[in-house]
């Protein structure tokens, strides 16, 4: 287990070094862009680790989001965004249950899960309509369960 936290940091390096908007010859309407590039991102999401929530990501980066989400889950995310428009979504964060749901995966106590995003995301460059689907499980360390998960997600990013 400890050899495969080691290698995720690793492939997002790799795969953000490979990025050719990532290397130090950028040209003037790549600068222009990140001018316009939304600073954050409000949206709904049904499924993933809110299961039904709304959610608010501020962009620290055109690569690097900062995502919280309010619903059944509280979802503290950082996000890794991969390309211009058509983005691959790599995160990973802590997941708080907020209601004690009767269920097998979070056990008769409410304790802090843990989660990833690999996912798709269309967002324009300058902001407006985003769309998104993603493969997001979950993992409760208090009893060892994991629980794959799924989200659809419609927003708005705005500068």
């Amino acid at each position: 287990m400890q050899r495969h936290k080691c290698l995720i940091p690793r492939l997002i390096a790799i795969l953000y070094l490979s990025n050719p908007s990532s290397s130090s010859s950028q040209n003037n309407s790549d600068d222009y862009q990140a001018d316009i590039f939304p600073s954050y991102l409000v949206f709904l999401e049904a499924g993933g680790h809110g299961l039904a929530s709304i959610n608010y990501e501020h962009y620290v980066s055109k690569r690097v989001g900062i995502r919280v989400g309010y619903g059944v889950y509280v979802p503290v995310m950082v996000n890794f965004y991969f390309g211009n428009k058509y983005l691959l979504e790599l995160g990973a964060g802590a997941i708080y249950p907020l209601y004690n749901v009767p269920d097998t995966f979070i056990g008769r106590k409410k304790s802090l899960l843990l989660g990833c995003t690999i996912g798709h995301k269309f967002q324009p460059v300058d902001g407006g309509l985003t769309l998104r689907y993603s493969f997001t499980p979950m993992f409760n360390p208090s009893n060892g369960k994991f629980l794959p998960m799924f989200g659809l997600s419609v927003g708005l990013a705005l500068r």
